[in-house]
């Protein structure tokens, strides 16, 4: 939450365990009333329906939710009020300092373009000049909020556990930090230069995928997958955890952990067929990505530096899983030896 709170809104020193927001974001992910949005998915024609009663009365499951868009829309409001008052003072603008910044900067010369697409759409090609507007950057920055939080939390819940049971993959990973992580502070270069650990992450992420319900698409052809039909409007949902072990695509260790892998150059291969889709694929694959990448590279980093994970008395073996809109473990409960 103090990472995701800095570059999202501008939170300094958010102290993660004392901030109110945090309650607010996990009850998104974890809210006890799950059968109210669920009546929304087994019947998708009264979708909309729920959704107008969900927030027009909150007790029904969007309380959540609607306290943190307040907390984005007073966050970028008041940016916006620092900003005139800046600018009538003769301040001028500095650096950007978070996503705020960023879309405000982009309300002035924002350019849409909505470019060449399949036989289902216009094939021409035509640019639409408008400004964002404030709806718009608190949307932003709250999906920014919410899916920035629990998914990285939670791959690194499972990256640690990944780690403290393979101590051999550890030791390995280790051995990389120490020779490219040698400066105090690391840099985004040195981050670059730790190809094992872009295998341990991407191997953690084939076997506890997150965010699942976002791979889904919406039929815009009739089509025939199989002996499945499916019609226009259909909702196609991609079984991602069934996909990322699947024997006949990654071979009889589907299920087994092992980074090297992704050093097979047929990796590459899987990936651009769509083997591997923790953050989507295509134009609608998730912009977050390689934030997310960079936050747990740059945490287990400074971590494996001076300390190595070992498996807490607590932590249930094999993982028992639960969850909606992301899956979490019940209990993981992680140790640090301090390395010699």
């Amino acid at each position: 939450m103090d990472v995701i709170g800095r570059i999202a809104m501008g939170q300094v020193d958010s102290q993660m365990f004392k901030n109110p927001l945090i309650n607010y974001v996990k009850a998104i992910f974890g809210d006890n009333r799950k059968h109210i949005p669920l009546i929304g998915g087994v019947f998708p024609k009264f979708a909309e329906f729920f959704r107008f009663f969900m927030l027009k009365f909150p007790f029904l499951g969007a309380a959540n939710f609607i306290h943190v868009n307040k907390t984005m829309i007073n966050a970028v409001n008041n940016r916006i009020a620092q900003r005139e008052k800046d600018a009538e003072n003769g301040i001028e603008l500095g650096e950007p300092q978070d996503f705020i910044d960023l879309f405000l900067d982009a309300r002035a010369d924002d350019v849409e373009h909505f470019g060449e697409s399949n036989g289902d759409f216009s094939k021409s090609t035509s640019y639409s000049n408008r400004q964002l507007t404030t709806s718009e950057i608190v949307g932003q920055c709250t999906v920014f909020l919410i899916a920035g939080f629990d998914t990285t939390a939670l791959s690194l819940s499972y990256s640690t556990y990944l780690l403290a049971t393979h101590p051999e993959i550890q030791k390995k990973l280790q051995e990389e930090v120490d020779r490219e992580c040698q400066n105090p502070e690391i840099t985004f270069d040195q981050l670059s230069k730790l190809k094992y650990m872009d295998c341990v992450i991407k191997e953690t992420l084939r076997l506890y995928p997150l965010g699942t319900l976002a791979n889904s698409r919406r039929c815009m052809r009739a089509t025939k997958l199989g002996d499945v039909e499916v019609e226009v409007g259909a909702m196609v949902q991609v079984d991602t955890w069934s996909l990322h072990t699947d024997p006949k695509i990654w071979g009889d260790d589907a299920k087994e952990f092992k980074p090297e892998r992704w050093t097979n150059p047929d990796a590459d291969q899987i990936f651009q067929k769509g083997g591997y889709i923790p953050f989507g694929l295509g134009p609608r694959q998730c912009i977050g990505m390689r934030l997310a990448y960079m936050e747990e590279k740059m945490l287990l980093s400074h971590i494996l530096r001076k300390y190595s994970f070992e498996i807490g008395k607590k932590t249930e073996i094999p993982l028992k899983l639960v969850g909606r809109a992301t899956t979490q473990p019940t209990s993981v409960w992680m140790q640090l030896k301090l390395r010699n």
